[in-house]
């Protein structure tokens, strides 16, 4: 019983009173994010007619700037700060998925949409501790998913890879991938 009130007390000092320094800049983040959700509407201009509404050019900043204000505020009021190995493993993950994320943007123009989805999400899959078919299965069926939304729910089209304009049969391939 005494347990319980101890972690109640620790949660509700953190929440109350000492916050860390990292929830500064969550609060910073939240801020910055609902100024520039204000703004957004006088930064832009409406797209082409019959482009649907998924080619505004509002919508993709206002849709981020949403979720960053979202779990910024989240993170600000009820993040706890991670201590010792759990800090660096978490410093280490939060690394290995930014840098999987920036190299599959740069193969994307190498080897692909599809393909680099599925790099990425393979990594991704890893790090979450899959393995062997279970990883196979998760990062086929998450590369799958978002080449379905962006290619036939959303219509967006990326330019042919490089790879796929080495040869005519992996022309038509890279239809879709």
């Amino acid at each position: 019983m005494a347990k319980e009130n101890t972690e109640e007390q620790d949660v509700l000092s953190l929440v109350a009173g000492g916050r860390p320094k990292g929830r500064m800049l969550f609060a910073a983040l939240a801020v910055g994010s609902a100024v520039l959700l204000i703004l957004v509407g006088g930064q832009t201009e409406p797209g082409a007619e019959g482009g649907g509404w998924w080619n505004e050019p509002r919508n993709g900043p206002i849709f981020a700037l949403s979720l960053m204000f979202v779990f910024s505020v989240l993170a600000a009021i009820f993040a706890a700060p991670a201590e010792g190995p759990a800090a660096k493993r978490l410093t280490v993950i939060a690394l290995l998925v930014s840098a999987g994320f920036l190299a599959a943007i740069w193969l994307m123009g190498l080897i692909g949409y599809g393909l680099s989805v599925l790099a990425f999400c393979a990594l991704c899959a890893a790090i979450a501790g899959f393995r062997g078919r279970r990883l196979a299965a998760v990062a086929a069926g998450l590369a799958l998913a978002m080449l379905v939304l962006f290619r036939f729910v959303l219509g967006l089209w990326f330019p042919k890879a490089a790879l796929f304009k080495l040869a005519p049969w992996l022309e038509t391939l890279g239809r879709f991938l």
